[in-house]
């Protein structure tokens, strides 16, 4: 047993020694430096337990874990049939704050007066925040078709109707038909640099084949023949060129 200690103390040492000679040598950030000291207090952890004969706990402990996180992995391959079944879920959870689909990422956003409507890059899904009203803070998804047709007529810009009219598009085909007023579209807001990457989800380093590999397959989830609008893909027309030539 003294034996046991004195190798746990002659480690320690010599674990302080190098752990020192290292921390005067470079330049550690913070972060670098928090990381550093877990990593070290986990090995003296180790070393005591091995030198106290208490190592096997932890091994027991860490063999009675292993069905959990089997059980977890599993939990894991579900994940995309619950992403199928509630499409809106992940924007309801990232739909907080004005950064919280940056670019880049596999949501497009667009905002205007009444509406924060984000696309889903991958599977086409739209959806959309109310900012402002009765149903402030709501997605669209959560609202009934009356609902939503009653707030296309609450709505004083011309960018919210249209937005508006691409997510009822989408969702019921028939609602022209099936209300009094059409909401025809006026002029186009300007198209900047940065709304144009938001909209084809790029960043500031994208060059000109990105552009227009993003476009095409936007095109191929939002196009009119598709079962998109004619304004969505209009949009994406604009940002192309906004970005092409600029």
């Amino acid at each position: 047993m003294i034996v046991q200690l004195l190798a746990a103390l002659l480690a320690l040492a010599g674990l302080y020694l190098l752990l020192r000679s290292l921390w005067l040598r470079s330049n550690l950030s913070a972060r670098q430096t928090w990381l550093t000291g877990g990593t070290a207090l986990i090995v003296v952890l180790l070393i005591g337990l091995a030198a106290t004969g208490r190592l096997h706990w932890l091994v027991a402990a860490g063999a009675a874990l292993l069905p959990l996180l089997r059980r977890g992995l599993g939990l894991l391959r579900v994940l995309p049939l619950i992403n199928q079944l509630f499409p809106g879920w992940q924007q309801r959870y990232r739909r907080h704050g004005p950064d919280s689909a940056p670019a880049g990422s596999d949501y497009a956003t667009t905002e205007t007066a009444h509406l924060r409507m984000s696309l889903h890059h991958p599977s086409g899904h739209i959806d959309g925040e109310v900012l402002g009203g009765a149903h402030q803070g709501r997605l669209l998804s959560e609202l009934s078709r009356a609902e939503v047709v009653g707030l296309h007529g609450t709505f004083d810009d011309q960018d919210s109707k249209r937005l508006l009219e691409t997510y009822l598009d989408r969702t019921w085909p028939d609602w022209r038909t099936a209300s009094s007023g059409t909401g025809a579209p006026g002029a186009d807001s300007a198209m900047n640099r940065r709304r144009a990457l938001e909209v084809l989800g790029l960043d500031d380093t994208a060059n000109e084949q990105d552009i227009i590999d993003a476009h095409r397959r936007l095109m191929q989830k939002v196009h009119p023949d598709r079962g998109g609008s004619n304004y969505l893909a209009a949009t994406l027309n604009e940002a192309k060129n906004a970005l092409l030539h600029a």
